[in-house]
């Protein structure tokens, strides 16, 4: 039984330590979370009661209630202390009044508040009382005390003063003048000051545009907005949030009116005549130039465009994302943006415009339009060429994917056209001239030049022999005798001329298969030349009947 009782003694004791370990331990969060708070405070007390018996008042200065289970009010040295109940809770920022003879003498006493365990937590002492006053803290668990002739506020604030007003802002954050719903209105406020006790609460009430209150409701004190849900507003009627602040003395401040929100809930008008122009060709940095004409919006107004693009994802062709957004101007009508992040060759670009009002209302999308991006240059053309009579033509087949081609005249550009021939009238004899021809897409790639032509642009030339047979055939043999007789005369002069004539046959430059042997210029110095031949044959005639007579 010895051994028994020893153990039973070792596991007491073992117990009891841990219990009280474990105590301790459970003590600090609650001394922690106690010493975080506000002291209680005795907020007004009668010593001298017209009827009925003497009473001390508490407050309460946390936001958050107060358990009082095990405090004391007494007078100082006196014999007779009210021990608060287990179980009694003070609210917060509340009051807890008891009632009972404390002993508070008249002549002068001190009233006291003791926690749990004896120690002193607040006191007032005083000197002299009035039947039926009290004496009380000028603010709610602070200030100063009165003189003891105070009208008793029992359970109340001791606050005799109303709150100052504020300033009513409608919405959330900022002050909004719309607002995207007809469900719900929100507002916030600031600057309504309570100097001797504590806001307990703000009361609002939402007016429409006849002032009428249509809806109301009630905040705590430390708040400073609200949103009151499920009403059922018009768009385009303005509706005004009335706030009034309530202090710990339920006295109320005058109400504050904020200057009112209107619901929108349509979007703007669409955008329109969206146009593209590109720097074409397109390089590595491309770029896309957007213009189209803004929107309008009868209530909040147009306040940006959003640009949206698809093309450029091949994983997804077919996903518009945006890719910036164009600030709204009052006044202005028409708007542009540069997209400078087209890339890749072969991607077809769309592009759409959203107009957004002040309130983030979207309008429908603006007509889609197409650009495709295009880098690869057409193959060059290969170029030929006939002349007549000073003209150059200059022809080549229709380039796969081409729309247009340059012509190029000496270097110098000289003509641009989608047709496959080019036709150069401005050329001088005896002169030689040189061509080449670009082609271009559509998209202003250019290709590289084609095979260069150079184009020698022959004098006129004139044969005696064949102008002699030529005016024989015309006038008849006995004149053609006669002019071959003139032919004889000039001899040795129109050898020559042949003989530079034919010397120039060799030095022009051979002409290309299938060149016209019909040259007017020519035909046109033979007329001439059978006209002097014919002169002459005359003269001779004339001379010789002269010589007969």
């Amino acid at each position: 039984m010895g051994k028994v009782k020893r153990i039973v003694t070792l596991i007491s004791i073992t117990s009891i330590a841990l219990c009280s370990l474990m105590g301790s331990f459970l003590m600090v969060p609650v001394q922690k979370a106690e010493a975080a708070l506000v002291p209680l405070k005795i907020n007004e007390f009668m010593p001298n009661p017209s009827s009925g018996l003497e009473w001390i008042e508490i407050y309460n200065p946390n936001p958050t209630p107060r358990d009082l289970s095990g405090y004391q009010l007494d007078d100082e040295g006196g014999a007779i202390a009210y021990t608060i109940p287990a179980g009694t809770v003070v609210a917060g920022y509340g009051f807890y009044v008891k009632e009972t003879t404390f002993g508070l003498n008249n002549p002068g006493d001190t009233a006291r508040l003791l926690n749990p365990s004896n120690d002193l937590v607040d006191s007032y002492t005083y000197s002299g009382s009035t039947s039926g006053k009290t004496y009380a803290r000028s603010i709610d668990g602070a200030g100063v005390w009165s003189d003891g002739t105070t009208s008793p506020t029992k359970s109340k604030s001791n606050d005799i003063t109303a709150p100052s007003g504020g300033l009513v802002n409608d919405g959330l954050v900022g002050n909004v003048e719309f607002i995207a719903t007809t469900t719900e209105v929100s507002a916030n406020w600031t600057g309504f000051v309570e100097n001797e006790s504590v806001l307990i609460e703000y009361d609002y009430e939402i007016l429409d545009s006849t002032m009428t209150v249509i809806a109301s409701g009630t905040v705590g004190g430390s708040e400073n907005s609200f949103t009151h849900s499920g009403l059922c507003l018009t768009e385009g009627e303005m509706y005004k949030i009335r706030i009034k602040a309530i202090n710990n003395a339920g006295l109320e401040s005058c109400p504050v009116i904020s200057d009112g929100q209107t619901p929108d809930v349509s979007g703007p008008t669409d955008p329109s005549d969206l146009k593209l122009t590109t720097n074409k060709p397109f390089a590595s940095d491309g770029v896309v130039n957007l213009s189209w004409k803004g929107s309008t919006d009868a209530l909040s107004g147009v306040d940006k465009y959003q640009i949206w693009r698809v093309g450029d994802n091949p994983s997804c062709p077919s996903c518009f994302y945006k890719i910036g957004e164009a600030g709204h101007f009052a006044a202005v009508t028409d708007y542009s943006y540069v997209d400078t992040t087209v890339f890749g060759d072969g991607y077809l670009y769309s592009y759409y415009i959203v107009a957004v009002d002040i309130v983030g209302n979207l309008s429908f999308a603006s007509g889609q339009k197409d650009l495709m991006v295009d880098t690869v240059a057409p193959n060059a053309p290969t170029i030929d060429f006939t002349r007549d009579d000073g003209i150059v033509y200059i022809n080549w087949p229709q380039v796969p994917g081409a729309t247009s081609y340059e012509v190029y005249k000496n270097g110098v550009l000289v003509y641009v056209s989608s047709a496959t021939a080019y036709m150069d009238v401005n050329t001088i004899n005896g002169q030689t001239y040189s061509y080449f021809v670009k082609a271009l897409d559509g998209a202003g790639n250019k290709s590289s030049a084609s095979n260069t032509l150079e184009v020698y642009i022959p004098s006129p030339r004139v044969s005696s022999t064949w102008t002699t047979k030529a005016v024989g055939s015309v006038l008849g043999a006995e004149t053609a005798q006669a002019a071959e007789v003139t032919e004889e005369e000039v001899g040795e002069e129109s050898i020559e001329e042949d003989g530079d004539v034919a010397a120039a046959e060799e030095s022009e430059p051979e002409e290309t298969a299938g060149e016209t042997k019909t040259n007017w210029s020519l035909i046109i110095a033979i007329i001439i030349a059978a006209a002097i031949v014919v002169a002459g044959v005359l003269y001779w005639w004339y001379a010789r009947e002269e010589d007969e007579i």
